[in-house]
């Protein structure tokens, strides 16, 4: 039997080419087109409207906090804390005008806001009304930090949501009455804010740069407030922990240990410079104070150091409890997220703010204790 022969349809065909066949195109129904092109042109509008309430926001949440501060002391016409007051305008003195030492543990971070007041100024009142105005200002940025904070903490949330969570925390009382005073928790505050934004940038992105960044500034906030320690240590563990493994981030630790190490050696310097007695022009200590060593190492110091964490977590429970709820219940919501979703943070960071919270505890428990200041 013979073998079949090519189709009667390729007879005609030269060998060795091929039907070149044309692709089917499909072409959206024209409302499906017209809905997709209004969708879009409504998203330009939304998106633009989102980015001017993104940068709007935190402005008028500056520019109303400060004017709310500036209103609220105008009441004021001396310092009602006399000698801790007298002890920062004194050391803004000191340092604008030369002349004594305070001799007092009234650390010159806050102080070297207010000396050029003393500049334009000798009048002490004049400059202690110019204070609470500094303070103010230093309260709109409080606000402005938390605005930051919380856009970090929740990028899924909208501008609104950030700022009315910023709103709420300046609103505290402890933090809307404060600036009526010339003291030092003024500045702490946005500091300690400031750091840990510094250090949730460093956990996030770890870089030498960002690292040392926010170590400096952990370093030299301690001239603000002796509390200020505590967020020292904190970072330092915490950049232990985050910089594994270590053989791989040699220059990442190395930048944070100086940078921190020549923070605080700058800060010791300055406080020093500032406090330090001078014999026959400040008033001597009446009594004097029980040493460190006796209160950590015999078991009526030890005693006397746990009633003063027990005061003091009782008295930051009953100012306090709601934020420190909020803040629990919100630090698990994020920690069970997984890494890279949204709304979620690095646990590193958790840690460094729980630890800052529980270090700043026993330095001022030591502190009082052994009967010092820690202003």
């Amino acid at each position: 039997m013979a073998a079949p022969g090519p189709a009667p349809e390729a007879w005609s065909r030269p060998a060795g080419r091929r039907r070149k066949r044309t692709p089917l195109t499909t072409t959206a129904a024209p409302s499906e087109t017209s809905r997709a092109a209004g969708e879009a042109e409504r998203a330009v509008p939304d998106r633009r409207g989102r980015t001017v309430l993104v940068w709007t926001v935190p402005v008028v949440l500056f520019a109303v906090t400060v004017a709310v501060h500036v209103v609220l002391a105008r009441h004021m016409r001396t310092p009602i804390i006399h000698a801790d007051e007298f002890g920062y305008l004194m050391g803004a003195h000191f340092m604008a005008q030369g002349g004594s030492p305070t001799g007092a543990s009234y650390y010159p971070g806050y102080s070297a806001l207010l000396v050029p007041l003393w500049w334009i100024s000798k009048n002490a009142l004049a400059v202690y009304r110019w204070a609470l105005d500094v303070n103010a200002v230093l309260a709109g940025f409080t606000s402005v930090l938390s605005y930051l904070l919380a856009r970090r903490l929740a990028p899924r949330s909208g501008p609104l949501t950030w700022g009315g969570a910023a709103l709420v925390v300046s609103a505290y009382p402890a933090l809307v009455m404060y600036s009526n005073l010339a003291e030092s928790e003024n500045l702490l505050v946005p500091g300690l804010l400031g750091v840990g934004l510094l250090v949730l940038r460093a956990v996030d992105v770890p870089s030498a740069r960002r690292w040392a960044v926010a170590a400096g500034a952990s370093g030299l906030l301690y001239a603000v407030h002796g509390r200020a320690i505590a967020g020292a240590a904190a970072l330092a563990i915490t950049a232990v922990w985050a910089l594994r493994p270590w053989r791989a981030r040699v220059v990442h630790l190395l930048a944070t240990t100086a940078a921190l190490g020549a923070a605080l050696a700058v800060s010791e310097v300055w406080i020093r410079w500032v406090t330090r007695e001078v014999p026959g022009h400040q008033l001597p200590v009446r009594f004097p104070s029980p040493s460190l060593s006796s209160r950590v190492t015999t078991a009526s110091g030890l005693e006397h150091m746990g009633a003063v964490l027990s005061g003091e977590g009782l008295y930051l429970l009953a100012a306090a409890a709601p934020f420190l709820v909020l803040g629990v219940a919100a630090a698990w919501r994020s920690l069970r997220r997984g890494k890279g979703e949204p709304d979620a943070v690095d646990g590193r960071w958790h840690a460094f703010v729980l630890l800052s919270l529980l270090f700043g505890a026993v330095v001022a428990a030591v502190f009082l204790a052994t009967g010092k200041r820690i202003d």
